[in-house]
């Protein structure tokens, strides 16, 4: 198969899966047998990677992290309210904070009062330090041993979940075992 180009773009959607090129099938990027994880029913019959990041993983992401909260009340994991840890904060938001995580961001933003609370979850492991976390467009989840903390100012910018292309491509690149998948996030959200 020829290289698209900006011009002439390869279509994947249009592709039969035997036209996928090698570098975006799913068991290219993922062995499950070898290294199974926890989101690996998104990529069933997925006939790229490609697939899942433009169509399903938005609202798959949403329902998990909205699973993962309830999961967490139903446990009593130690649940914050409009609590920034010391840092500054604005709105009204939750954080929840299993045991064995950090939570000491600089500041947190949540929503007006009259709209429905967001919520951070800081899974056991996980650090969050010295960042600005914006509640304001949806809950967030920090997994086990993620560390979440300033950026250099040259490199500084706000993330939020306008930015799904970014936030899918991350996601990705977490799930996997290996570095491949990151470089395939990458270049799909180019």
């Amino acid at each position: 198969m020829a290289a698209g180009t900006k011009d002439n773009p390869i279509k994947l959607a249009e592709l039969a899966s035997e036209q996928v090129p090698a570098e975006l099938k799913v068991e290219n990027i993922f062995d499950f047998k070898a290294h199974p994880f926890e989101h690996q029913a998104l990529f069933a019959g997925k006939k790229s990677v490609i697939d899942v990041l433009g169509k399903d993983i938005g609202n798959y992401a949403k329902t998990w992290l909205a699973n993962k909260i309830a999961e967490g009340q139903s446990k009593n994991v130690k649940t914050l309210v409009d609590n920034a840890g010391g840092g500054q904060k604005t709105g009204t938001f939750q954080v929840m904070v299993e045991d064995g995580a950090i939570y000491e961001p600089a500041f947190v933003r949540g929503v007006a009062a009259d709209k429905k609370k967001s919520t951070l979850y800081i899974a056991a492991g996980a650090r969050v330090e010295g960042a600005s976390i914006f509640l304001d467009e949806g809950d967030i989840y920090v997994g086990p041993k993620t560390i979440v903390s300033p950026a250099p100012a040259s490199k500084a910018r706000r993330l939020s979940v306008k930015e799904t292309r970014y936030a899918s491509a991350a996601i990705c690149a977490a799930m996997s075992s290996s570095g491949r998948a990151a470089t395939a996030a990458r270049t799909a959200a180019s």
